[in-house]
């Protein structure tokens, strides 16, 4: 049992349904404390990272929540930034999924390097569109929040024995909603190594959860899954320091 994660992903294990498996499923929730919990019905292993707000569009130079107007998508097409936004509006600003789209681009297109460095040095922001731009300090904001979420699977994994291939669900929920492309966070360095046909995305796991709790729609109770949750100190490994500073950078050959 622990106090140490939030009702939120607690929530979260019931939406999913990963207490009642007997497969490993992993529940990434990336939030500015990206909270994740990886196990079956058997043990429940979770820990806590502080990922910062990027993920939810917070911090971002013209970062917004995922709402009517914001970038959702990003591609770059003979020679211009093309974007789709939310809802199909006039673009306001850039949500996470859009932040994630933007990095992605940019790095595909040569851009930027696997450091998250500019490629020319004459470079400045990035508009995308206009009035929305994106900067090297975002991408920096971006690549803060990849490392820690990446190093505490790492750990996570670790500390429970479970191996990336073990893995038959993850599912991903937090601020991205349903526009996240998961193609694409995966080719920045997260979760690589699973195939992208075993993720699922949960828009509101939390709010989920707690429905399935009020309308008696759950097989596992709170203090159940409480009893089976162990908590994994990140702040105890003396490699993080490391590991985290590697997870900063974006794959490359």
């Amino acid at each position: 049992m622990t106090d140490t994660i939030g009702s939120d992903i607690l929530a979260g294990i019931k939406a999913c349904g990963m207490a009642d498996s007997d497969e490993y499923v992993l529940l990434i929730d990336l939030g500015t404390n990206g909270e994740m919990v990886a196990g079956n019905r058997q043990k429940l292993w979770c820990t806590s990272t502080a990922a910062g707000p990027a993920f939810e569009g917070i911090n971002i130079s013209c970062g917004m929540r995922a709402s009517d107007g914001a970038i959702s998508g990003v591609e770059f097409e003979d020679g211009k930034f093309v974007v789709t936004t939310i809802g199909g509006e006039p673009p306001k600003g850039l949500c996470g999924s859009g932040l994630v789209e933007a990095v992605d681009c940019l790095l595909q297109q040569g851009f930027i390097d696997f450091t998250g460095m500019t490629t020319d040095e004459n470079t400045g922001d990035f508009q995308l569109a206009d009035g929305v731009f994106l900067t090297l300090a975002d991408i920096r904001e971006f690549q803060l929040a990849k490392a820690a979420i990446a190093t505490g699977i790492s750990f996570l994994l670790k500390y429970s024995g479970i191996r990336m291939e073990d893995l038959t669900r993850v599912y991903v929920t937090g601020g991205l909603g349903n526009h996240l492309n998961v193609d694409k966070i995966k080719r920045l360095g997260l979760l690589s190594q699973v195939p992208s046909d075993r993720f699922q995305v949960l828009p509101n796991a939390a709010l989920w959860g707690c429905k399935l709790s009020l309308t008696g729609q759950d097989t596992a109770g709170w203090k159940d899954i409480l009893q089976r949750l162990v908590y994994c100190p990140l702040e105890t490994a003396a490699e993080f320091q490391d590991l985290y500073c590697e997870h900063l950078f974006f794959p490359y050959e």
